[in-house]
């Protein structure tokens, strides 16, 4: 658990990848908990914008890891 999943959440949930409709982790009710809704909404992120996050790091799916590469281009926006 750590706090910044809750900035990552609302950035998701905000940017057209919700990581849940209703409940834990949907918008206004984002947690620190990063489980799999949190994953499946940051790896389809990630596959929008592959291009940028994935293809640089020589992958072409996405991983739900919050690394380097996706967090440089969250940061970039």
């Amino acid at each position: 658990m750590h706090p910044d999943v809750i900035e990552l959440q609302k950035f998701l949930n905000n940017n057209g990848f919700p990581v849940a409709l209703s409940g834990s982790g949907s918008s206004d009710n984002e947690t620190d908990y990063f489980g799999p809704l949190t994953k499946a909404a940051l790896t389809k992120f990630q596959e929008a914008n592959g291009e940028v996050i994935l293809v640089p790091v020589g992958l072409v799916k996405g991983t739900g890891y919050f690394g380097n590469s996706t967090i440089s281009f969250i940061n970039s926006l």
